[in-house]
Order: C-alpha cells, then sequence, then structure tokens
C-alpha cells in the first residue's frame, strides 16, 4: 500500500509539470514528402523536362485512339469483330454517338497536355538561359497540337492557358467558340517558331518539337481555315530549310528506308515522338492486327496464304 501511494503522488507531480506549447496553423500547411507535388515542383530544368517530357508521353495514346476515330470510322480501316469490345463494332459500323469511350479518351488524353503545358508555361521562368525558350517552345508547340485536334473533333471547346489546380471547378468552364480556339492554336504556334531550334544535334533530343515541325502544323491549321496563301508561307520555310540541309531534311533514295525500324527519324520524318528507345519490343496494337494470320480464318481482317 505503501508503494501505491508513493506511485500516485509521482504521478500527480509529473502531470502538474507538463508544459503546453501551442502549434501556428502553419504548421499544419505541409505538403505530403512522400509523393510529387505540383505547388512544389518544376524549379529547376530537370524538372520542368520532366513535366514537358510527360506531355510528349500522352501522344502516344492520343494517336493511337485518333487512328481509331479517323480510320476504322471510315473505310480506310476495318477492324475485325471477333472477341470485340462493343465500341470498336460501333466505329465500324459507324453507329457510335457521344458515350464512344474513344472520343472521350481523345478528349481527356488532349486536356491532360494541355494541364501539362500550362504547368510549365506558369513556371518557366524558373528554367536556365539555356533552355527557357526551347521549353517555351515545347509547350506551345504541344498545346497548339492538342487544340487542333480538339477543335477538329469537337468544334468549340473550352480554352485553359493557366493550370487546373482545383479539379472542381472543371464545369465552370465553358467553350470558347471555334474562331477563339484557332486564334489560341495560331498564337501557340507563332510562339513555337520563333523558340524552337530548327533541328538538334543530340541524339537523345530526337522526336522533340522543332521550328520545322512548329511550321508544318501551322500549315496544317491554315489549310484547314482553307486560308492557302498563309498555308504556302508556312510550307516555303520547310522547303527553304529542306533544300539547304538535305541530309537531314529531305527524300529518302531508298523508299524502303521510309518505314524501316531502324531509321525512326529519317530524313522524310518531320516530328515523330520516340518511346522505345533502345527496347525490342513495339507495344502498338495496330500492328497486331495487320499482321496476317498463322491459320486459315473466315474474318475479313485477316489475310492468308499458304505460300503458293
Amino acid at each position: 500500500m505503501k508503494t501505491f501511494n508513493n506511485l500516485i503522488i509521482f504521478a500527480v507531480i509529473s502531470i502538474t509539470s507538463i508544459t503546453y506549447t501551442a502549434c501556428k496553423n502553419d504548421f499544419f500547411d505541409r505538403y505530403p514528402s512522400d509523393s510529387m507535388q505540383m505547388e512544389t515542383y518544376m524549379r529547376d530544368d530537370s524538372e520542368l523536362q520532366n513535366i514537358l517530357l510527360n506531355g510528349y508521353y500522352q501522344l502516344q495514346d492520343l494517336t493511337l485512339n485518333l487512328i481509331n476515330v479517323n480510320s476504322v470510322a471510315t473505310d480506310e480501316a476495318y477492324n475485325y469483330k471477333k472477341n470485340n469490345a462493343t465500341d470498336r463494332i460501333s466505329l465500324n459500323e459507324c453507329s457510335w454517338d457521344a458515350t464512344l469511350s474513344f472520343t472521350s479518351d481523345i478528349w481527356e488524353e488532349c486536356f491532360y497536355i494541355i494541364n501539362r503545358c500550362n504547368n510549365v508555361l506558369k513556371n518557366i521562368d524558373n528554367a536556365s538561359e539555356t533552355n527557357r525558350e526551347q521549353y517555351e517552345g515545347e509547350a506551345c508547340f504541344l498545346r497548339a497540337y492538342a487544340y487542333f485536334t480538339l477543335v477538329r473533333l469537337f468544334g468549340a471547346v473550352p480554352i485553359t492557358t493557366t493550370p487546373i489546380d482545383d479539379y472542381s471547378t472543371l464545369y465552370d468552364y465553358e467553350r470558347n467558340s471555334v474562331d477563339e480556339v484557332y486564334s489560341q492554336i495560331k498564337e501557340d504556334l507563332a510562339n513555337a517558331i520563333t523558340n524552337l531550334p530548327n533541328s538538334y544535334s543530340a541524339s537523345n533530343m530526337q522526336g522533340r518539337a522543332t521550328k520545322i515541325a512548329a511550321y508544318t502544323m501551322q500549315a496544317d491549321v491554315f489549310m484547314t481555315l482553307q486560308d492557302f496563301s498563309s498555308a504556302k508561307t508556312s510550307l516555303e520555310n520547310v522547303i527553304s530549310y529542306a533544300g539547304q540541309n538535305p541530309a537531314e531534311l529531305g527524300l529518302e533514295d531508298d523508299v524502303l528506308q521510309i518505314y524501316a525500324s531502324d531509321n525512326p527519324m529519317g530524313k522524310e520524318v518531320i516530328f515523330a515522338a520516340q518511346y522505345n528507345n533502345g527496347a525490342t519490343v513495339v507495344d502498338n496494337e495496330l500492328m497486331g492486327r495487320c499482321i496476317p494470320a498463322a491459320v486459315p480464318t473466315d474474318q475479313p481482317a485477316y489475310v492468308y496464304s499458304d505460300g503458293s
């Protein structure tokens, strides 16, 4: 009992000696340290480039979805129905509507690219003098490509030139007119042409946007708007550069080199983002759908030869 009383007295003394310190509100205003936060990222060239390259990465899925919508939905291509999804069958039969997954994916991928570019442009002052112009030009180029894709498929779409940080505000954005969208595209391409180099000397820079690619897209925009005089001027810049740099841009001497797998950035390629650097596997479902079947089949998408 004596020991018990001593414990109680010790506990009372310990509690009375505790000191409480109030915390300021900003103590809890911390960003998670176990993941990347956009608010604390993009502080230097390396981080800005990572966000920029993520925009390039989205072109992979975007291009595949565009091929499906622009080709399978026309007489250019046929996608076999064997074990096929409803959306692909709808494309083949031209019975699709606004619920088609391919079109919603294109919308999402384009705005993903746009938001990445907006983040880079917002933080472009953090880039070094060496890379600032190039990064700005690349971001404008990719944003122009995304909006050019959107306006041709959907018409009037929302324009945003600043990052969307609060996704609860997404439905607050209204559609801008087609003319406004094209004005934004023209402005971005003019910026890209001003800031991008004609080409890159380093091999690890292949596949990134160039001034020549921007001139070419600009010509495509003008032709879409039936401004053929302006389109001619843009293309003359491309032709002039090719004339002065025939080893870099021009026609291949061997036509087989145009699509050769070991010549991904040949002379006839103006813009082609590179993904499988050094890889031996090409993860492109279109290739598998074009390869002849190993056995006879009555599916019209297959071509079979018995070797005779």
